[in-house]
């Protein structure tokens, strides 16, 4: 996020159980800052769900106006602005944002994910004999801002072939998700003092 008045970057840090798979329409809207959800009906999402079983399930298409009510979000990712016309709040939305037709998701963010999404051995979850990575933590990062978040270190995940025969939770892990844990250092610019 950026901050026009005070010109300073703040670094996001997103973290939990997505209930998705790395290469996921919700992975790739976080890493690539776009989806054109329409495409897609919701069971489809996450990839959580093979698409062998997809296609013989009842699902909903995404229609814009289920996904993205323009009163709470615009396609941007944005709250509505606010303007005050004779003491009566009104939204206001940029012309793009009233075209319900183009149900495109956007932001600006520039997420990384503190694990490899393209290491499909890589789990943080075993339930039923089945083992996969659906939790993440993903941090924005400025390139070109030397006072930038910077990743430090991480945990590493388990592997596939470590889970075999493995029920969670068990006496040795009470959850059926596995810890995640990064470490991060921030930069700060120092601030000018007023003569």
């Amino acid at each position: 996020m950026k901050d026009s008045t005070l010109n300073s970057y703040y670094p996001i840090i997103i973290c939990g159980d997505l209930n998705a798979q790395p290469q996921s329409p919700l992975s790739n809207f976080l890493i690539n800052g776009h989806i054109k959800y329409d495409t897609y009906r919701s069971i489809e999402i996450s990839g959580q769900i093979p698409q062998s079983i997809v296609h013989n399930r009842f699902s909903l298409q995404l229609p814009s106006n289920e996904l993205l009510p323009s009163s709470f979000v615009t396609s941007d990712c944005c709250f509505p602005k606010r303007i005050s016309t004779n003491g009566e709040d009104q939204l206001i939305f940029q012309t793009y944002m009233n075209q319900r037709s183009s149900a495109i998701l956007t932001h600006n963010k520039r997420f990384n994910s503190v694990y490899d999404l393209n290491d499909l051995s890589e789990v943080t979850t075993c339930i039923n004999n089945e083992s996969n990575l659906v939790d993440y933590i993903f941090y924005t990062k400025q390139d070109n801002d030397r006072h930038r978040l910077n990743l430090l270190s991480r945990y590493d995940l388990y592997k596939q072939n470590q889970m075999l025969n493995l029920h969670l939770p068990n006496d040795q892990f009470a959850s059926d998700h596995f810890l995640l844990a990064a470490k991060f250092a921030l930069k700060l610019k120092k601030r000018k003092k007023n003569n």
